[in-house]
């Protein structure tokens, strides 16, 4: 009996280092590679004089935005700005502000990750309930971008998520599928 119960603590135990390996590699994913990345625009396919025109427009709206710089999840959450020189003189420009809404699927990681780590199966279970959220959350980043100047968030028109959003999402999902294994053995 007291050998089982050993097993099931020791499983336990790795259960909750995978956690917290997954999700400290799905946070590093999300703030290290694109998180957000440019969407090329449709074109309505038509026939007629007015759908030539309008396909030429969105080639050229394609073509200007292809041109474009994605965003990594450190942009989107910390901001950016960019720095060029005009006559020798430094010129920063603002491109994105802090966003608190793009932090909370990284806050959401920590929380799951911090509350996996006790044995008690209602911390593990809001623990898997904040994995999803911010998986949830990672797949919607574009929405969470806050241009400098801007009076809302959100790029979603032209913008969508990128290889980093989803595999935040992936690390965020595995870790709520790891969480209830855990739940599963923990007694």
């Amino acid at each position: 009996m007291a050998k089982s119960k050993r097993k099931s603590g020791q499983l336990g135990l790795y259960l909750t280092i995978a956690i917290l390996v997954v999700a400290v590699l799905g946070v590093a994913l999300f703030l290290f590679l694109d998180a957000v990345v440019i969407k090329k625009l449709q074109s309505s396919g038509g026939d007629g004089i007015f759908d030539q025109i309008i396909g030429n427009i969105t080639d050229a709206i394609n073509d200007i935005l292809s041109n474009g710089t994605p965003f990594t999840g450190m942009q989107i959450v910390f901001g950016y700005s960019n720095t060029t020189e005009v006559f020798g003189q430094p010129i920063v420009t603002e491109i994105l502000q802090f966003s608190f809404v793009a932090l909370i699927p990284l806050i959401l990681m920590v929380a799951g990750v911090i509350l996996n780590i006790p044995k008690s199966k209602l911390f593990g279970l809001i623990g898997v309930i904040c994995f999803i959220a911010a998986a949830v959350m990672f797949v919607f980043t574009p929405n969470y971008v806050w241009f400098a100047g801007a009076d809302s968030m959100g790029v979603a028109d032209y913008y969508q998520a990128g290889v980093g959003s989803y595999l935040g999402l992936a690390c965020s999902a595995l870790c709520a599928l790891l969480g209830l294994g855990r739940l599963a053995v923990v007694k």
